[in-house]
């Protein structure tokens, strides 16, 4: 296993994506976003009403469905999952330029996987992050706290805002305000006690995250488009117990990888 994912929770690939694939991988999401298909879902911010994410997007065929299954991808995260790996979400996250694509409050990816999708451990799960734009502070670049995952979801739990809400509830998984948030208290003992860092770079740069890393973005101020695709695998055996609606799970157990 990476020893950057063992310590810091987070490490960036070698092999990214060359500017003539990422040119063909950004026309076809502009197509998907003009022509809907059945199956994948589009969601656009509350106010700006610009598109927010697109979950589900590997169904496509053609140039989607290749780069959504790119062995520079999987052969990292079955290195980590080890064995047959399964897609648990794919989302395509543009954040429209003019600040109209908005923030992604502070949260971990395990809480939402493991507590409302039923999730056995979060410890069978990851996250991958592709840059199809250049990513920089202006433009809303994800950033995280170096060595967060260390704290367990037990760990965390009594700091958790809206769990009371039921797992069906999917509205606000997606939206600039999210259904679960840690309390103001334990994210600012979290910032005092882990360095923060934004993930920058350009286009076609990969990262690999530990699902219980915490990370969060800040609105577009740039003119143009960020774009970012957000991928979350889980191994072989760790299937959700109470899945959400489809286009949150976005492959049913059983078509691996």
């Amino acid at each position: 296993m990476n020893d950057l994912f063992v310590r810091d929770g987070f490490f960036q690939l070698e092999r990214g994506f060359s500017f003539p694939e990422l040119k063909e991988i950004r026309a076809a999401f502009r197509d998907l976003t003009e022509h809907p298909v059945s199956g994948v879902e589009i969601i656009r911010e509350e106010y700006s009403f610009a598109v927010r994410s697109i979950m589900g997007w590997q169904r496509v065929r053609g140039t989607l469905a290749n780069f959504a299954t790119d062995e520079r991808v999987l052969g990292a995260v079955r290195s980590i999952l080890g064995g047959r790996i399964e897609f648990h979400q794919t989302k395509y996250n543009p954040k429209a330029g003019n600040s109209r694509g908005e923030k992604w409050d502070p949260h971990r990816g395990d809480t939402f996987w493991c507590w409302k999708d039923g999730v056995p451990t979060s410890k069978g799960l990851l996250s991958v992050f592709i840059a199809l734009t250049d990513q920089t502070e202006g433009n809303g670049a994800v950033y995280v706290w170096k060595g967060s995952h260390v704290i367990t979801l037990d760990q965390i739990r009594p700091f958790m805002l809206g769990l009371e809400e039921t797992k069906d509830e999917t509205t606000k998984d997606t939206a600039a305000d999210l259904s679960l948030q840690i309390s103001p208290e334990k994210l600012g003992d979290i910032d005092r006690n882990f360095e923060r860092i934004m993930l920058t770079g350009p286009a076609g740069t990969v990262w690999v995250l530990d699902a219980g890393l915490l990370h969060a973005s800040q609105a577009n101020r740039s003119n143009d488009v960020r774009e970012l695709v957000a991928n979350v695998f889980r191994a072989e055996g760790n299937s959700p117990r109470h899945p959400r609606p489809e286009q949150y799970l976005c492959e049913p157990t059983g078509n691996w990888l």
